[in-house]
């Protein structure tokens, strides 16, 4: 008898992974032919501007930055565009983003000199680059409909687009691409059924790829770079320095809290790097969807399982996200990054731009 339930068991087993094949296979095949939708679309919409039968408009008595990729999440445009902002401190800066699931709809001016929105109102982008970079920063999905409005209300020498390779309503004067290189190009496949919301082809319109997220130069970044230079020569890559936490009051060296009792929690696109950073530290994680608002119950629930833990520690962008009755036990990271060039000599943004101005 129990050799009879035994095969039976077996037998589920067997049927149970057939129909689970089955349905991964049928999924796969939708993801794939929505993925062929998606490109067809984007095809057809630059075919159309290519053509000019849909006009981008020009903005003139500024110049247009557009800091984008051809991905979805995970590239690193929001410390990227700070770090330019940085890079021209000695222009007049001002920064458009499109406010990904911020709560207010059109425009919102995250920060104009004087005041700043909250991150639920503006996005969470959005009023980080404003936080740490303190120019005058707006939001809003049509961002062609702002760019009149911050040329007569702040008359700038730059404005930076934040995530604005898609954006064909508004004519760029450089496109900065930014492709990481921990995902690359997946598997050159559109959205669903792979990473890319653009055609990698429009990477030869590019007049800089930064290769982000590099640890290390090393065999496998070097063909990635021969990849992309099939694309554009113009190639700098960037590493991100994250090395100090800190509550908002003291900053803590990362190598410090090695073999800490640490709770990490996140809610952003590409999450492995940040927790591969606190490998040597015994640690647990409380992911989150990407853009997540944390609500009360959500700090209860990190309090509760940060009891105990040395450190509770989040990303700076899951910080700005943070309701504002937290404790100084939350710790986010510090990020920056820093470019390179392919002889790897350290550059910058205000380089990149200098090189646009001379050709």
């Amino acid at each position: 008898m129990n050799s009879f339930y035994f095969l039976l068991f077996l037998t589920k087993q067997f049927i149970f992974k057939i129909i689970d094949k089955r349905a991964i296979l049928i999924i796969d095949f939708f993801k794939y032919v929505l993925s062929k939708i998606f490109e067809l679309i984007v095809s057809i919409r630059h075919f159309l501007y290519d053509r000019e039968l849909i006009k981008s408009k020009k903005f003139n008595y500024t110049k247009i930055i557009s800091i984008g990729n051809i991905s979805v999440g995970g590239t690193g445009k929001t410390p990227h565009v700070i770090k330019a902002v940085k890079d021209l401190k000695e222009y007049k800066i001002a920064v458009l983003s499109r406010g990904y699931k911020k709560k207010v709809d059109g425009e919102v001016i995250v920060y104009d000199k004087k005041r700043f929105s909250t991150a639920e109102d503006g996005g969470d982008e959005p009023y980080m680059i404003a936080k740490k970079s303190g120019v005058f920063t707006v939001s809003n999905p049509n961002r062609s409909q702002s760019l009149g409005g911050v040329l007569k209300k702040y008359s700038p020498d730059f404005i930076i687009l934040d995530d604005g390779f898609q954006h064909r309503k508004v004519k760029r004067d450089i496109d900065i691409v930014l492709v990481d290189s921990i995902r690359f190009l997946g598997n050159k496949k559109f959205i669903p059924y792979g990473i890319l919301r653009d055609s990698i082809e429009r990477l030869k319109y590019s007049d800089t790829i930064i290769l982000t997220k590099v640890s290390r130069r090393d065999k496998k970044v070097d063909k990635q770079i021969e990849i992309l230079k099939e694309y554009n020569t113009n190639i700098v890559y960037s590493k991100i320095v994250a090395d100090r936490i800190t509550n908002g009051k003291d900053e803590i060296d990362i190598s410090t809290i090695d073999k800490k009792r640490v709770l990490l929690f996140t809610g952003i696109a590409l999450r492995k790097p940040f927790l591969d950073l606190f490998s040597k530290s015994e640690k647990e994680s409380l992911i989150f969807s990407d853009h997540h608002r944390f609500s009360d119950s959500d700090i209860k629930k990190i309090y509760y399982c940060g009891s105990g833990k040395d450190y509770i520690i989040c990303t700076e962008k899951d910080y700005v996200n943070l309701p504002k009755n937290i404790n100084n036990k939350i710790y986010f990271l510090k990020m920056d990054v820093e470019l390179f060039d392919l002889e790897d000599k350290k550059t910058n943004f205000r380089d990149i731009i200098d090189r646009w101005t001379r050709r």
